[in-house]
C-alpha cells in the first residue's frame, strides 16, 4: 500500500526544511571560508536581539498599521538569524508583539491587527 495523503504531505515538508538547512549550511561554510562569518552574539543577548529583529520586520512593512500575517511574511529571515534560539517562532512573534505592546511601541486593535506607534520616528 502506498503513502497516504498526510505521510506525502509530511515528507514534503521535511524534504523543504533539508534543503533549506543544508543552503543555510553551505552559505556559513562558504562566509567561513572568506573569513566573512559575522561574530557570534552573547547569549545574554539572545531575547534582545530576537525583539530587535521584530522590530526590524515592523519597520521594514513601512506602514503605520500592520497585520500579524505581514510580520508572518519575515519568518526566513527570523528562523535564519536565530536557528536554533526558537521552537515555536510564531509563537515568539506573537509574545514578542505583546512585550513591545507593554512598552507601549505598538498598539492592538483588533486580533490579527496592531498599530506601530513609533512609525515614523527614529526607533
Amino acid at each position: 500500500m502506498g503513502k497516504s495523503y498526510y505521510q506525502v504531505i509530511e515528507d514534503r515538508r521535511l524534504n523543504e526544511v533539508t534543503e533549506k538547512l543544508a543552503a543555510q549550511r553551505a552559505a556559513r561554510l562558504a562566509a567561513e571560508a572568506a573569513g566573512t562569518l559575522p561574530k557570534r552574539k552573547p547569549v545574554e543577548q539572545a531575547d534582545t536581539m530576537w525583539m530587535d529583529d521584530v522590530r526590524a520586520c515592523i519597520q521594514k512593512i513601512n506602514s503605520a498599521t500592520f497585520t500579524l500575517t505581514e510580520v508572518y511574511d519575515y519568518m526566513d529571515e527570523l528562523e535564519i538569524a536565530h536557528p536554533q534560539a526558537i521552537l515555536a517562532p510564531r509563537s515568539a512573534v506573537r509574545h514578542t508583539l505583546q512585550k513591545l505592546r507593554d512598552a507601549g511601541e505598538v498598539l492592538f486593535d483588533s486580533p490579527g491587527c496592531y498599530t506601530d506607534l513609533l512609525f515614523g520616528s527614529e526607533k
